[in-house]
């Protein structure tokens, strides 16, 4: 982040020229996919980078660099709950990658897609998008750090979104296991972000619906211990980071386990946990879940 916003203070520094444009195009796309991963989706910086980043290559016509740019501002305004604009934004995104005839942007136009829809409630459209997105997924080209579009890795967020529709459709026993296909391809991937996505949304998520407390708890844990092993990039007690997933659903998760655990009569565990809670959450996360 030092090194790019460096170089976006040394480009100040120019007349605004195209080729001048070119190099600060260069520069935003990145910078916003590195604030998104340490602000969060949702934060300022991201909103901004993304913003110049889009203007630029209205100016200069760099359409497929227009794709990293809108997906950055699809990711802020549904990390908002500012469902309405990430939908116009999501069919911008698949509008632009039909156009351009690009699996890759493909894959994760369907994605964002199957996202809004998903959280919009329009489950089989957005189970359409989501089932379509997979076959299109090489895991050669489109992991995160390859595609640098997202954080997470595209199968994983379509994996762990197809179980959610499914049991919002009433398939509760393929929700589970489009669940733990999606966790077990995050574990295959070693992507730290993928896989506290899968065990967030597939993993404590799903098993949330299907009232199995015991593997909510399990998979709480699993997300507490992967927070400490990545030194604090999932900081579930930080409020400053404040738009991820994870941050809210890990706190979220052990809350819902621990009430479980009251009315089962398991009362010291569930009085513990929730005081631990309660005195770690520092402040609310991202607007969405």
């Amino acid at each position: 982040i030092r090194l790019l916003t460096k170089g976006l203070e040394l480009l100040m520094i120019l007349a605004e020229t195209p080729e001048r444009n070119q190099l600060e195009l260069a520069l935003q796309c990145p910078l916003g996919a590195t604030l998104t991963v340490t602000k969060g989706y949702a934060a300022p910086e991201v909103q901004r980078a993304h913003e110049r980043a889009f203007a630029l290559c209205q100016q200069i016509g760099a359409s497929r660099a227009l794709f990293p740019a809108l997906a950055g501002l699809w990711g802020f305004h549904f990390l908002r709950a500012e469902l309405q604009t990430a939908r116009k934004l999501a069919v911008q995104l698949f509008g632009l990658a039909q156009s351009l005839a690009d699996p890759t942007l493909l894959l994760w136009a369907h994605t964002a897609q199957g996202m809004i829809l998903s959280t919009l409630g329009e489950s089989p459209a957005a189970l359409d998008h989501l089932e379509e997105g997979i076959p299109l997924y090489d895991p050669q080209l489109h992991r995160p750090d390859l595609t640098r579009v997202g954080a997470q890795d595209p199968k994983v967020i379509c994996l762990s979104y197809i179980a959610w529709t499914l049991w919002r459709l009433g398939y509760p026993a393929q929700a589970r296991k489009k669940a733990e296909e999606a966790i077990a391809f995050a574990h295959e991937l070693a992507h730290p972000f993928s896989l506290a996505f899968a065990l967030d949304f597939g993993g404590a998520g799903v098993h949330m619906f299907l009232r199995d407390a015991p593997a909510v708890h399990a998979y709480a844990e699993s997300l507490v211990a992967l927070a400490i092993t990545l030194a604090a990039l999932y900081l579930f007690f930080n409020a400053s980071f404040v738009s991820s997933y994870e941050a809210l659903h890990i706190d979220f998760s052990i809350n819902w386990t621990a009430s479980h655990a009251l009315r089962d009569g398991e009362i010291p565990y569930g009085k513990t946990r929730l005081a631990e809670r309660a005195a770690a959450l520092g402040g609310p996360t991202n607007l969405i879940y």
